[in-house]
């Protein structure tokens, strides 16, 4: 089992959104941490966004997938 030392938010935001980019860093074998808090959903508040993690030692590897989801999603 891998240890994780530090994890580095790099993404909050929808989850369609979120589900793409964890796709794309998968494929590169980075693993990814989902954290939806769902604390309003169950008063009937939709949860905006969502917060998609990296290990810090992936971060590195992860800069060129970041830059360019950056930049498609402003492009749109």
């Amino acid at each position: 089992m891998k240890k994780i030392k530090d994890l580095v938010k790099i993404y909050t935001g929808p989850e369609a959104s979120a589900i793409l980019l964890k796709a794309q860093f998968e494929e590169l074998g980075i693993y990814t941490l989902t954290k939806n808090d769902f604390t309003g959903a169950y008063m009937g508040v939709p949860q905006p966004s969502i917060d998609l993690w990296i290990t810090e030692d992936d971060l590195q590897r992860a800069k060129q997938v970041i830059d360019d989801f950056i930049t498609n999603q402003q492009s749109k």
